[in-house]
């Protein structure tokens, strides 16, 4: 085994010893394995940051990228290295450079979550609103893992909370599929429209539904969102909560719909959508409210079958 391989087990493990002794014996600090990664890639991806301090002091620079295009700051940013990102900063590390995927720095730090790093990248941008190849923003990246801080620092830098990525999506749409009902709020409260749908049609009133996000569908409700709109497969927002069993919001939305004989492009009823997912209260509340018990779906079935 070569130095420099042993060098790169060692980052990896975190073993600051061993990387010690490895460098003193002439292993090279700039050598690259198959992916391209360098010895501090692998540390700093590892989230091993006293290891990674100690490698970025033994390389001549710190602008060397893998083949994905990912550079030590994107490495630092996903493994949340904190100390090693600032010092990479404090030597004019690039936060705006996209790796292969179009994935900025902040885009990896808000994907694994590392709250603090994405707050120091925040701040060393010029630039917040940058997409990457599928064309979601810091601000899509954030809602969508539910950093309460990130996202409202991003909201605050002036990001947009109506910027659709690839799907159609807004962040929001993001926030409340994954069951972030404080992200949801925030966003919300910064949007001057709530109605955008995605390109399957779903509007955030079915997202809140999809993910149980009871307040935010409240809220949404309040705003005039609407509980008839029906999305790419006949759904409303009524059918998406009782197909995922989602009673209580449900049950609210029940209230505020003036139809319970809306079908699908299946022909399947709310109450059809409540019958298989074995939702009682939502069952009793929708033949309160006078839905037909013996309405047939395409395949001929009543809520019954």
């Amino acid at each position: 085994m070569s130095l420099e391989t042993e060098l790169r087990e060692a980052a990896k493990n975190g073993n600051l010893a061993e990387v010690k002794a490895l460098l003193a014996k002439g292993a090279n600090p700039m050598a690259k394995d198959c992916d391209g990664d360098t010895p501090l890639h692998n540390a700093l991806s590892n989230s091993h940051d006293t290891v990674a301090l100690f490698l970025m002091n033994a390389m001549p620079e710190i602008s060397v990228a893998n083949y994905a295009e990912q550079t030590l700051l994107h490495s630092a940013a996903e493994g949340g290295c904190e100390q090693a990102l600032s010092a990479l900063l404090a030597k004019r590390a690039n936060p705006m450079a996209k790796d292969s995927y179009g994935n900025t720095p902040l885009h990896n730090a808000l994907t694994n979550s590392h709250d603090k790093v994405a707050l120091t990248l925040i701040d060393a941008m010029p630039d917040v609103s940058v997409t990457n190849n599928i064309n979601q923003t810091s601000l899509h990246i954030a809602a969508q893992q539910g950093c309460e801080q990130a996202v409202k620092t991003l909201l605050v830098k002036s990001a947009n909370p109506l910027s659709q990525d690839g799907c159609g999506n807004t962040p929001l749409h993001n926030a409340l599929t994954n069951s972030h009902d404080k992200v949801a709020l925030t966003l919300i409260d910064a949007m001057s429209d709530i109605s955008d749908s995605n390109l399957a049609m779903e509007t955030p009133l079915h997202q809140a539904a999809k993910g149980g996000c009871e307040q935010a569908v409240k809220i949404l409700l309040d705003k005039r969102a609407n509980p008839m709109w029906q999305d790419g497969c006949g759904n409303t927002p009524l059918h998406v909560a009782l197909a995922l069993g989602r009673a209580e919001v449900a049950l609210i939305l029940i209230k505020v719909m003036p139809d319970m004989s809306d079908v699908n492009y299946a022909k399947q009823t709310p109450l059809h959508k409540a019958a298989e997912g074995g939702c009682e209260r939502a069952v009793s509340a929708l033949l309160a409210k006078g839905a037909d018990a013996m309405a047939r779906d395409r395949c001929g079935n009543t809520p019954l079958h």
